[in-house]
């Protein structure tokens, strides 16, 4: 991804919403990766994410026309709870420019309650721990 000019707030810097688009992404793409879970698998299945804590670090600026990298991994599952950390990184020199640390639960979208990650999600994670190497989200 560019730092687009658009972004970018009055101090010319990327502009705390657009970290958390990204942030935002990210998790889809990470919750994609590991469990094969998607927006249409959510409407499918009524069942998707939500996010219960979030908390950022920000420790480089990132400018117009940086390119960035995001890394993210997830750190520990319970019964319906996720912790995953991501990294947002220039990507020419990998320097962090944020963090985000998140706990996520697993959520009925009719219910609207928390539900249970399934052994087969569980054996997922475990096998793309196994097979992940730090790569790049976006």
């Amino acid at each position: 991804s560019i730092v687009h000019h658009s972004a970018c707030d009055a101090m010319g810097h990327l502009s705390s919403k657009f970290y958390f688009e990204l942030y935002e992404d990210a998790s889809h793409a990470l919750m994609q990766a590991v469990f094969g879970w998607n927006r249409s698998v959510a409407a499918r299945q009524s069942k998707g994410w939500a996010n219960l804590r979030q908390e950022v670090s920000y420790f480089k600026e990132l400018r117009p026309d940086d390119q960035l990298e995001i890394y993210g991994e997830i750190i520990v599952a319970k019964k319906s709870l996720v912790k995953s950390e991501f990294e947002i990184r220039e990507a020419l020199t990998q320097s962090v420019s944020s963090s985000l640390k998140m706990i996520s639960c697993y959520f009925d979208l009719r219910e609207r309650k928390r539900i249970s990650i399934s052994p087969e999600m569980f054996r997922r994670l475990k096998d793309y721990q196994k097979l992940s190497s730090g790569n790049a989200l976006s």
